[in-house]
């Protein structure tokens, strides 16, 4: 009788993984529930990543397993329970209806919410297919892009961008435009990191998996495209492309190789005004200096990359991991702008004799090259503890070309004439060598709970030298001028960290604390520059401090239908080379600018909160977030008097927070068509003081992203997108609402079932135009002391076909992945 009632007190575990009956793949992410004979839920869980699931602590008992998942039918399985069972592999066939003799699968979700991020399907953005990471990441409800192609999160530019699970030390907006749109699998956003990820960002981190094959066999995809504009006369904004990507999987070994380009001119103009109050020599108010400018800026951006790596499987729980990237982009603009500068008096007319034309063409290319290599160790030890290594090198030669001249421009035949009256030349060659390893270890403590901890060290070492040269009109010779200097950046970052992950019923939590030293040095060659912005006339700028970064993240299950995830962190944000480099360019007549070398890190609090709805087919994700940023670097403008233009630069001015609302939602709107809607609505606020100027600046800012997602018939599909961005305030002014629209018509013919023919159209209503104004105030008297507002447009429609061809191989009938892939 005691061995009966010790039997039924104890504690059983049923494991279990689950595979799509079609191709053998696993299904991560269902539900399966345990019932008892009342069809009362005794316990539930999620497949993992590779579909494995685990429902611990179950009395001896007869019981019904229900598994579902969207696109599959719900499977039902009686089992008895009195000793720990495997129920070993639970295949599941897809939801397949036939309506009209088409024959239509439940459509995919758009975005699917996890503990720490949200993960959105990179095949429901076909519009953004020909482009880049750049061009994806745009259709997300928390991204935005710049007119210079920076990506914001959230509205700040500070992220850090990883690539299949691994950071790079590459300037995120640089890697992004790096990376084909067409080879994304999915985009993560982790606005919570935990403490197992670098501390560096203020948005926290992106991650983009591209072509991570889990077929046995050969699987070759290519593709091409061409475009342009073609009705526009005289327009040059073609652009054109290729990609190819090959996997073989035999056994223990993988190959993969893969190689792409991507050429997209873009037609355009910029208009701008500028006015900058002029004084006595006693301060006082005379009037104002005034440069309108306008002008064709077309542009040119040209990408290319490679990579290659071999992966090798020892057993079931060890691996080897080895590749290699390269990656080249050029970034070239021309500005034909023709300024008109002229003075006002204090009662706002024109003053005689003070006007003047000047053509100002000028050209700035940015380019470079990448290289990184990676090598990764996994291990899976007996008693279930996992041990990671990881190796990363990178090499990168970035580089600046800036031909920058004045000439007299006749306005009566409104053509530029030979007399030239100024002409610059800047050159910059940036090297950088970065290498990182890490260490990771995890090892379970019980069922439910495990600890994981860490070490990760990375090294960066970059020098920069700056050529200024300017023309000597009398003789015709080039010499530099004293504004050319040089750099060296030494940034040492010793990283380690301890994560706590568990799970108790309903609730799933992860906690940890990650620690960081900064050991920063920056040597300077020449700061003669450095009196124009208020930095200190020295040659060594030093940072050395140790941080600590805690982290918490929970994800209530109320039931299969209703989450509430929570997650709070502190993060840093070290100022990127760009905004530190003393390297003084003169862009336009009107502006210099300049880096800080003396920017100290951002330091950042996050906490969001989210509520995640499914009802039926359709889901809802409501996120309330705060961002609040402390030593906020923001890029402001001063006043040159001595040459009576501006002067750009960047400075920790104060603090900035976010308050506000996010939106991400799934519906089902019929059995062919997807609606994906998503959108923030926040409270931005900036305050501060920028060179002695009191900042108070605040706005409520909004974004609306969506995109249509249509099968017409079961060959083709239509996709429309909309992009709207409400005006926003920043540290000197404010930038304008902007909108943009884009539809896409994809074929598949059952003909040829391997090829995809695309046709788009990308800025349908020729809405791509963002403006903008600044203002500064002087720091005694708090008047205005200029006042910019510029307007850049870039011209559409733009018309792109491309084709596309994907021979897969078969599936594997168990997909080994390795930990990097199960986190990622």
């Amino acid at each position: 009788m005691f061995m009966n009632v010790a039997l039924y007190a104890q504690n059983f575990q049923i494991n279990g993984q689950l595979i799509d009956k079609e191709n053998n793949e696993s299904i991560p992410y269902a539900t399966v529930k345990l019932l008892d004979a009342k069809n009362e839920i005794i316990t539930f869980s999620s497949s993992d990543f590779d579909g494995n699931f685990e429902l611990p602590k179950v009395k001896k008992g007869d019981y019904q397993i229900e598994v579902s998942f969207v696109g599959y039918h719900t499977l039902e399985k009686s089992i008895q329970v009195d000793n720990n069972i495997n129920i070993g592999s639970i295949y599941l066939s897809p939801n397949v209806q036939e309506l009209d003799e088409i024959v239509v699968k439940d459509l995919k979700e758009t975005v699917q919410t996890k503990i720490d991020r949200k993960v959105y399907d990179a095949a429901d953005f076909e519009t953004a297919r020909s482009g880049t990471a750049t061009d994806m990441l745009n259709k997300l409800p928390q991204i935005s892009v710049s007119p210079e192609g920076d990506v914001s999160v959230r509205g700040t530019q500070g992220f850090m961008v990883y690539v299949n699970g691994k950071p790079t030390q590459i300037d995120p907006s640089t890697l992004l435009s790096q990376i084909s749109a067409s080879s994304i699998e999915n985009i993560e956003v982790i606005t919570v990191p935990s403490a197992k990820y670098d501390a560096q960002g203020k948005a926290g981190i992106i991650n983009i998996t591209v072509n991570k094959s889990e077929l046995e066999g050969t699987s070759v995809t290519a593709g091409g495209m061409i475009g342009g504009s073609p009705w526009r006369d005289g327009a040059e904004p073609v652009r054109g492309g290729g990609n190819f990507n090959i996997t073989h999987q035999k056994d223990k070994w993988t190959f993969n190789a893969s190689a792409n380009y991507l050429s997209r001119n873009v037609d355009g103009r910029r208009e701008g005004e500028s006015e900058i109050t002029q004084k006595d020599e006693n301060g006082n108010k005379t009037g104002t200096y005034h440069m309108d400018a306008a002008g064709d800026r077309p542009e040119w951006h040209v990408n290319y990359s490679a990579n290659a790596g071999v992966g090798y499987d020892f057993n079931d729980n060890t691996s080897l991991k080895a590749s290699y990237f390269y990656g080249h982009k050029s970034n070239k603009r021309t500005a034909n702008y023709v300024y008109h500068n002229y003075y006002k008096d204090l009662d706002g007319q024109m003053i005689d004799g003070a006007e003047e034309y000047i053509y100002n063409p000028n050209t700035h290319n940015r380019f470079g090259d990448f290289h990184t290599a990676n090598l990764d160790f996994f291990h899976k030890f007996d008693n279930q503890s996992k041990l990671n290594l990881g190796l990363v090198y990178e090499h990168s030669i970035l580089g600046d070309d800036l031909d920058n001249k004045n000439q007299v421009y006749d306005k009566g035949t409104e053509t530029p004439q030979e007399t030239i009256l100024t002409h610059y030349t800047q050159t910059t060659d940036q090297p950088l060598h970065a290498i990182r390893f890490s260490l990771d270890y995890e090892k379970p403590i019980s069922d439910n709970q495990s600890v994981s901890f860490g070490v990760q060290p990375q090294f960066l070492t970059q020098t920069g030298n700056y050529n200024y040269d300017t023309l000597n009109l009398s003789n015709g010779a080039w010499e530099q001028h004293p504004y050319s200097n040089s750099y060296e950046l030494k940034r040492n970052i010793y990283a380690g960290y301890v994560d706590y992950s568990a799970s108790f019923g309903k609730l799933s939590l992860k906690a940890g604390l990650r620690l960081e030293y900064t050991d920063q040095v920056m040597t300077v060659g020449n700061y003669e520059v450095f009196p124009i912005v208020d930095v200190p006339e020295q040659d060594e700028f030093v940072v050395q401090q140790l941080n600590a970064f805690p982290s918490l993240n929970l994800d209530y299950e109320f039931n299969e239908n209703n989450r509430l995830i929570f997650g709070a962190s502190r993060r840093i944000n070290r100022p990127p080379t760009k905004s530190m480099a003393p390297f003084l360019y003169r862009r336009h007549f009107e502006v210099y600018e300049v880096g800080d070398p003396t920017l100290q890190p951002e330091f950042v609090n996050l906490a969001e909160i989210t509520f995640d709805k499914k009802i039926g087919n359709q889901n809802i994700g409501l996120t309330a977030f705060y961002r609040g940023v402390e030593n906020a670097v923001f890029r402001v403008n001063v006043v040159n008097e001595g040459e009576n233009v501006l002067m750009r630069s960047y400075t920790n001015a104060g603090d900035d927070q976010s308050l506000g609302l996010e939106l991400n939602s799934n519906f089902n709107i019929a059995k062919r068509v997807k609606l994906f809607v998503g959108g923030s609505l926040y409270h931005y606020a900036i305050n501060g003081s920028i060179y002695g100027q009191t900042i108070d600046q605040s706005s409520l800012n909004w974004s609306l992203k969506s995109t249509l997602n249509t099968e017409l018939s079961k060959t083709l599909s239509f996709v429309f997108d909309i992009d709207v961005q409400s005006a926003t305030v920043t540290a000197q002014g404010q930038n304008d609402l902007f909108y943009m629209s884009n539809i896409a018509l994809v074929y598949k013919p059952t003909t040829i079932p391997n090829w995809t023919f695309t046709g788009r159209a990308n800025d349908i209503f020729q809405s791509n135009i963002k403006g903008l104004d600044t203002t500064g105030k002087d720091r005694n008297s708090n008047e205005n002391t200029f006042y910019q507002r510029t307007t850049y447009y870039r011209y559409g429609p733009i018309v792109e076909f491309s084709v596309n061809y994907t021979m897969n191989a078969k599936p594997k009938k168990k997909g080994k992945k390795t930990e990097f892939d199960k986190q990622f």
